[in-house]
């Protein structure tokens, strides 16, 4: 697991710095923040990638359920997704943690959206 480091777009822009994912990832959310988390997919294979959302409550049987953010970035494609800090953020930890199930030639950028 590695903690990632968040990368702040300001009035200048930002050029990001893409960092080999694990099969578990988390970084630090400042509260009230929207940060892009933009995967790159050099692989052989597709990466699945859930954001986990621990703070959403299951609205019960009736309702389709389904609390985590995926999404999929095929093998030679990118992708960037929307991560809320009021449904992501783990309010004891601080932390969002993202999950990959493809690592190999897999890297990531946390943008804050300043």
């Amino acid at each position: 697991m590695a903690l990632l480091t968040v990368q702040e777009i300001t009035e200048a822009g930002v050029v990001p710095t893409f960092t080999a994912v694990s099969a578990s990832d988390t970084f630090a959310a400042a509260s009230g923040n929207d940060y892009i988390l933009y995967v790159k997919n050099a692989g052989g294979s597709p990466d699945t990638v859930v954001i986990d959302d621990p703070n959403s409550v299951n609205p019960g049987a009736a309702v389709a359920w389904d609390p985590d953010k995926t999404m999929s970035v095929t093998n030679g494609t990118e992708k960037a997704q929307r991560i809320k800090t009021v449904r992501h953020k783990n309010q004891s930890t601080g932390l969002v943690t993202i999950t990959h199930s493809f690592t190999t030639s897999v890297t990531c950028a946390v943008l804050l959206l300043a």
